[in-house]
């Protein structure tokens, strides 16, 4: 059964301004806080499958205490579907999901099977 795969590779410049655009969207941050830089951390439990984890640092008045927000996978990978609809880059709306860490960036990797894609419509 053929299966269609495919890699977004974001660099670390595109998930910067994707996070800075999130969560200024979102209210996480006043719009005027300057982003200053993101650390991606990414496990592998027992079960095999990598979680990736991210800390977007903002600058805040007081130099020794930045302003850290804190994204999980799913927010993760919620900025990166929200960039890909910013920039007109067409995702299905179904198929197997994964983020994982690349390089100083991000990947985001989606495999859809034959029978997704019967049923597939781009988001």
């Amino acid at each position: 059964m053929p299966v269609d795969v495919r890699k977004l590779i974001f660099s670390k410049d595109e998930v910067l301004a994707a996070f800075k655009d999130y969560c200024r969207e979102q209210h996480m941050v006043d719009k005027q806080e300057p982003i200053e830089d993101f650390v991606i951390d990414e496990k592998t439990p027992t079960d095999g499958h990598s979680v990736v984890a991210a800390a977007v640092s903002f600058a805040s008045n007081n130099p020794q205490k930045p302003h850290q927000i804190k994204l999980d996978q799913d927010k993760i990978f919620e900025v990166l579907v929200s960039t890909c609809k910013n920039l007109k880059i067409p995702l299905p709306r179904q198929g197997t999901k994964f983020v994982r860490k690349h390089n100083d960036g991000l990947m985001m990797i989606i495999g859809i099977s034959e029978k997704e894609m019967k049923n597939t419509q781009p988001v």
